[in-house]
Order: structure tokens, then sequence, then C-alpha cells
């Protein structure tokens, strides 16, 4: 039976959608119809809200959202006329959740597959274990983002799709910026530490969401090449430019941007003295490092990706 050949663990608003898309555009790879499984964090002690918590079908369609996911995928695909989609999704959302069903969504593809559930960036390490035994050769990606860009884009992210309500009060920002979801998403020593512990380091690349923007197409050489493609294949890729699941522009409060670049200020130095590059700009850009300018480290582009 064919398995993931690698997972993307996260970090939300970190790139992922955009990582995915590309990836379904290389002739290498097939990938899923739906971009994030939850499988691995359906644990109901994560902060994170899963459509999967419960194993069972007939529960899950109790749930309302439940349902209206359903009818969304099934009336898409069905306007699509395309059968394989409609088939896979009646097997994603309609079947009992195991480890069978996660395998059996990729038992029909070709070439390179997997998937990317940024969730999985909070996991505690028994189940970044299940996923080592369930898949011991998978390759892991795991793209970060500027903590302190990456927060106030979620708050963004959750204004905008009704998740939570828009307040001008200073204390309700920071109690989603320090509520327990956002703190573990932010926690990027600790999610690779977790994940190193389990998995051999060979098996993971740092990407940086940065080189989206600045060297899309080195980023993806680098990702393909590291999962087994051909890289010089990438230059197919029409879309290296296009932006995905972009929250809504919203300027920051400066006692809410003042508060985030106190709050990260010991894990950006942290990432900055160990993973120096694109780390080592944002810990430039908030505390006034003048190392950059002293070694012209400011006029190159740091790595996109680190393979650890």
């Amino acid at each position: 039976m064919k398995t993931p050949d690698f997972i993307g663990i996260g970090a939300q608003k970190s790139g992922t959608a955009w990582l995915f898309n590309r990836l379904r555009e290389h002739p290498e790879f097939t990938l899923p119809f739906h971009k994030e499984f939850h499988y691995f964090d359906r644990n109901p002690k994560y902060p994170s809200p899963n459509i999967f918590a419960n194993k069972y079908f007939i529960i899950r369609l109790a749930e309302p959202f439940y349902r209206k996911k359903i009818v969304y995928e099934f009336k898409k695909s069905i306007e699509a006329k395309n059968i394989t989609r409609l088939k896979w999704f009646l097997k994603f959302y309609c079947s009992t959740i195991s480890d069978n069903w996660y395998l059996s969504q990729f038992s029909t593809f070709k070439g390179i597959t997997g998937e990317f559930s940024p969730s999985y960036s909070i996991l505690e390490i028994p189940d970044i274990t299940k996923i080592y035994r369930l898949l011991p050769d998978a390759k892991l990606i795991f793209l970060i983002r500027n903590p302190i860009e990456r927060a106030w884009s979620a708050y963004r992210f959750f204004l905008n799709n009704g998740i939570i309500k828009k307040s001008l009060e200073f204390s309700d920002i920071i109690d989603f910026m320090d509520s327990p979801l956002q703190v573990s998403r932010n926690n990027y020593l600790r999610t690779i530490s977790n994940y190193t512990s389990v998995f051999p380091a060979n098996q993971i690349i740092l990407c940086f969401y940065d080189a989206i923007i600045d060297q899309p197409f080195n980023l993806m050489c680098g990702v393909v090449d590291f999962l087994g493609g051909n890289a010089a294949s990438s230059s197919k890729i029409k879309g290296l430019n296009v932006k995905n699941n972009v929250s809504p522009k919203m300027e920051i409060p400066e006692r809410v941007h003042q508060y985030l670049v106190d709050k990260y200020h010991d894990d950006i130095a942290e990432l900055s003295k160990t993973y120096q590059g694109y780390c080592k700009q944002w810990y430039h850009k908030y505390y006034k490092s003048n190392e950059l300018a002293t070694n012209g480290f400011e006029n190159k582009l740091p790595p996109a990706f680190i393979n650890l």
C-alpha cells in the first residue's frame, strides 16, 4: 500500500497552504484533495479543535458544521463532474477513523505524496511517537515565520473567519495572543525538540516563510530535493508568486506590537543563535543588533531552508 512520503507539521500562517499548492503543481507529486488531515492531533487535550475528535462517522454527522463540510465538498465534486474527487471525500468524511483510514487516503496515489496539518506542531512526544511508528520513513517539513508576524496574522485570520470578535480593547487582543493555542503554535523550539527526540534529524527540514517572499524557487528546489524529487522540475511550477490564505491587512496596535516584541525576545534570540539566517534577521529587526551590518549579511539572501 502507498503511504505518505512526508508530513507538513506547521506552523500555522507560515505558508503551508502555499507549499502544499505548489507541490501539487509539481509533475512528480500527487497530493490529496484536502490539505489537512488532523489525524494525529485528535486527542482532546490539544487546544486546537478537531472535526475527527470522534472516530465514528454517525456521531460526527450529528454536528452541523461537519454536515456542512460534507455537503460543500460533495457539491463541489459534482459541479466539477469529478467522480474521483467525490469518491475520495466520501471515504475521507464517511468512514471510521483509524490507522487504516489514514493510510487508505493515499493508497491510489502515484509519485510523492503527503499532507500538511499545521496543528501537528503542537503535538506532544507520545503522539509524535505514534507518527513514527506508523510512518518511520516519512520526512517532515516544518515551515516557520517570524513569531511576532505569525501571531498577528493568526489574529487577523481568526477575526476574518468569525472565530473571534473584533475588539479595540488591548486586554482582549492579548488574551488571544496568550491563549494556549497561540502560544503553543509559536513555540518553534519546543516543536523542533519534540520531533528530533523521536525522528532522526536528517528526516526533518526547517523552511522559512520569508523565503516564499524572497526566493520561492530556491525554497521549492530545496523541498523537492529533500523529498526525493527532481529539483530542476520545479521550473515547471507556475504559481511560485501566488499567495494563498492571505489574512486581511490590519495595522497592529503599537501596544500589542511592543507586547509581542517583549514576549518573544528570548525565543527569537535563541532561534537567531541556533539557526542564524532569517532568524538572525528577525532578531536584528526588533532588537537592533548591529551584527548584520558588521559582516555584510544584510546584503545576502539567507538559506531558504535548513536540513536539521
